[in-house]
């Protein structure tokens, strides 16, 4: 029967067509033989008749026509509407929107019904990795380097600790294997901060690389540090204007190895996350076949969502109380 209109005010919309007219007509059958209303509604998309339509229990059908300048007229598709009496008009309302849920929740079964239940595939193995190193070098063996004879390394004197806001390292951390000839160093910004001075070396008690000056937060190392595998350590701290020197920043551990070492631990990293990510997607598809066997209306409800309405509900009741109290202020100074 389509959508149910108050015959007194009914409102008919539809897409304009860009520099036509449009014209509206009203019948009592789809092929439109005699229309009951047949009226030029101009360069609008929507129009409200008033008091136009007689209600009725009949089916009626509506169809809006785009009027070139030559004259010729394209119609849209015939839509059924109902005019039901006034007294009627909010039963059939009501009746209409519960056979339009009614028919969602039959096609969501009908589809999911063709779909059939989820098939949950068997979780491959990971993939083989190569263990990550751990001693003094990226083989294991203990470092043959004399770090002393590298140039710019020396043994630094003792300082005490200074005060202030240290920097975050933020890269190469964690046993990552770098390009030795090519490793950059990055890190977050000190408000106030000048310059930056970083530290590397194999222990940071004993001879160290030192380089200052920096005045941005990255420093990229091109033929600087021998690419033999060593494990190395790095730190860096800011210096102020007036040439205060902040605290040291923890530190960051990485591998100082060739370039096909540096290829070779990216792929490893990036085969862990893509594993990761299957995993993950494994999980959420043995959810989604839970659920399967979970009627609806027995389904956990989502944490999240019932988090998000339990706070409107509670902004809502606050405002709410607070409007009553500006009222009654008010009403207690005007008396």
């Amino acid at each position: 029967m389509g959508a149910a209109l108050d015959a007194s005010a009914a409102t008919f919309a539809w897409e304009s067509v860009p520099g036509a007219m449009a014209r509206l007509q009203v019948s009592d059958s789809p092929g439109f033989a005699n229309p009951i209303l047949d009226i030029d509604a101009g360069p609008v998309s929507e129009i409200t008749l008033t008091d136009a339509l007689e209600p009725t229990q009949e089916a009626r059908f509506w169809r809006v026509g785009a009027v070139e300048a030559s004259g010729e007229t394209a119609w849209s598709r015939p839509r059924p509407f109902s005019l039901p009496p006034p007294e009627a008009l909010p039963g059939v309302r009501s009746q209409a929107e519960k056979t339009q849920q009614a028919a969602s929740r039959a096609a969501r079964a009908d589809r999911k019904a063709a779909r059939g239940s989820t098939v949950v595939p068997e979780l491959p193995p990971p993939p083989p990795l190569p263990p990550l190193p751990t001693g003094a070098t990226i083989s294991g063996d203990p470092s043959a380097t004399d770090w002393r004879r590298v140039p710019g390394v020396r043994v630094h004197d003792h300082e005490e600790a200074a005060s202030g806001e240290e920097p975050r390292v933020l890269g190469p951390l964690g046993g990552a294997i770098a390009d030795g000839a090519a490793v950059t160093f990055r890190w977050t910004g000190v408000p106030g901060a000048r310059t930056y001075e970083i530290e590397v070396g194999p222990d940071l008690s004993g001879p160290t690389l030192r380089m200052g000056g920096i005045t941005t937060t990255e420093l990229a190392l091109n033929g600087v540090l021998p690419s033999v595998g060593d494990r190395l350590f790095w730190r860096v701290r800011a210096e102020e204007a007036s040439g205060a020197r902040g605290p040291w920043s923890k530190y960051g551990r990485f591998y100082a190895g060739t370039d096909l070492q540096a290829i070779a631990y990216h792929d490893r990293q990036e085969s862990e996350r893509a594993y990761a990510r299957r995993v993950q997607d494994h999980a959420a598809l043995q959810k989604t076949a839970d659920l399967d066997l979970v009627a609806p209306h027995q389904r956990p409800i989502d944490s999240e969502a019932e988090t998000m309405g339990y706070a409107f509900f509670i902004a809502m009741l606050s405002a709410g109380i607070l409007m009553l109290l500006i009222v009654a202020i008010g009403g207690m100074v005007a008396w």
